[in-house]
Parts: structure tokens; sequence; C-alpha cells
């Protein structure tokens, strides 16, 4: 009986030591997670931020050609900088794609709308502008979408800033 109560013993023992590398595995997933969301979010926030400065060079008041033309360099190169954000977590990848395609098709619709401006087409602008207004619904969207993703891997506190103000 004795060599029975060791052998339950040690089966005990490491059957507990391996319960307690699973929850530490998932636990280490879990802040994994976290990390890559603040880190996604952190370098979005960063790279909008940069895209503020040069938007804010821009003179005030409606726009022409070159001022169009100048925002769609802006929006591009915040399309590269979210294209270079490297992530591990598939969903995140994939919020980082979709983001990247939303900020290039502004800059197309920004393209669109100086060219509409420079050769003076209506239809061409109005073009321009629905290309615009979905690029905005989609931007909101999709950092709604970010944003719970990210709480819902326990970074509630990781925010992605508002991007209406990229698009005004």
């Amino acid at each position: 009986m004795r060599g029975r109560g060791k052998r339950r013993h040690r089966r005990n023992t490491l059957v507990l030591a391996l319960l307690a590398l699973c929850f530490l595995g998932m636990s280490c997933a879990k802040a994994r997670e976290r990390a890559e969301c603040k880190t996604f979010i952190g370098r979005l926030n960063g790279a909008i931020a940069e895209t503020d400065k040069g938007i804010a060079r821009l003179p005030e008041g409606s726009r022409n050609a070159p001022q169009m033309l100048e925002l769609a360099k802006h929006y591009d190169s915040l399309a590269t900088q979210v294209e270079e954000i490297q992530l591990e977590n598939p969903e995140l990848a994939q919020h980082s794609r979709e983001y990247a395609n939303m900020v290039q098709r502004a800059a197309a619709a920004a393209r669109l709308m100086a060219s509409a401006l420079e050769q003076s087409d209506p239809k061409k602008l109005e073009l321009a502008k629905q290309s615009w207004t979905t690029a905005v619904a989609d931007a909101q969207k999709l950092q709604t979408q970010i944003n719970l993703t990210c709480a819902a891997r326990g970074d509630a506190a990781s925010q992605l800033g508002s991007l209406e103000h990229l698009f005004q």
C-alpha cells in the first residue's frame, strides 16, 4: 500500500505541476496579446499624430488640387507605416491590413479630388466625395473594432484615437 500511495502522490504532484504550467502558458499568451495590442495602438496613434502634423501645415479653408495631392502623400505615408507593423495575432493583423487599405482608399479619394478640381469636373468631384465619405465611415467602424478587440484581450487602457480629424 505504501508504494501505491507514493505513486499516487507523485502522479498528483505531476498533474498539479502540469496544470500550473498550462495556467502559466495561458497567462503568458494573454499577456503577449495585451502587449501586442498596446504596441499596435501605440504605433497607430503615433503614426496618426505624425500625419496630423503634416495635415496641420496645410492652409485652412477649401482645399485646392495641390493641397489634396499633399494630403494624399500624408495618407500614403500613414498606410506605409501601418503596413510595417509586424503582428502575430491574426485578428490584429487583419485589422492592420484593413486600416492600411482604408487609408490607401482615402489617399486615392484625395488624388481623385485633386484631379477633379484641376479639371473642374463635377462628376469626378462627386465620385471623389463619395469615396471620401466611405473611407470616413470605414475609419470610424475600424477604430471601434480595434478598440473592442484590444479591450477583449484585457487592454482596455490602450485606445486608438479618433480618426475623424484626419478626414476633415
